[in-house]
């Protein structure tokens, strides 16, 4: 079996000429199956430079496109609500990686689904909860809400983390749960540790 292709990072500007981000980075780090959305979800804001894929409306439906969803045309008021949930998700994943609560967080999660229900709908797997809204990206929204619900119900959603100098998320793939940072973050810091021991040592 021939190994995948590796994932090429976008260099793409803002209008300011900021770097955006690529929100598969890092690719080593992924979360496991449909929490990697939520991950994907959360980097589409580079915390260090301020550059972000939902600064306009259209700027979040390439995004979307780029996920293989359909467009969202958001409002303003939408494009609001959807920043809103990435911040409280971000929030979380900084918990995550103080392993502490933010319930805080989780109320302005709900708080930004304001017309989203759910419906029991069949499906060939047995019966699933379908999100509806006014709004599309509301119905998107509310599908990352179930996605981490189900995630905190089997334990993988504490493991996506903020990475504890950048800030990206990522998935904590370790035994122990302990990662703290994210591939560079954490590569630096190694090398940080070693030069500071074997200066201590010389």
């Amino acid at each position: 079996m021939s190994p995948e292709p590796p994932i090429t990072i976008e260099h793409s500007v803002d209008a300011q000429g900021r770097f955006l981000p690529d929100p598969r980075w890092p690719p080593d780090r992924a979360a496991p199956g449909e929490l990697e959305l939520v991950r994907r979800f959360c980097n589409s804001l580079n915390r260090e430079n301020g550059a972000d894929r939902f600064a306009t409306a259209a700027g979040f439906d390439r995004w979307l496109a780029s996920e293989g969803i359909p467009a969202a045309r958001p409002s303003r008021s939408d494009l609001r609500h959807v920043r809103a949930v990435r911040d409280a998700l971000h929030d979380l994943t900084v918990a995550n990686g103080q392993r502490r609560a933010d319930p805080d967080a989780w109320r302005r999660v709900a708080g930004a689904l304001t017309t989203a229900t759910y419906v029991l709908e069949p499906d060939d797997d047995g019966p699933t909860l379908v999100p509806h809204a006014a709004a599309a990206s509301e119905v998107f929204l509310a599908q990352v809400a179930l996605i981490c619900l189900r995630a905190c119900d089997g334990g993988t959603f504490e493991r996506l983390k903020a990475c504890a100098h950048c800030e990206w998320t990522v998935y904590d793939h370790s035994k122990n749960r302990n990662a703290r940072w994210c591939t560079v973050c954490g590569g630096r810091h190694n090398a940080r540790t070693y030069r500071q021991r074997k200066a201590t040592n010389a």
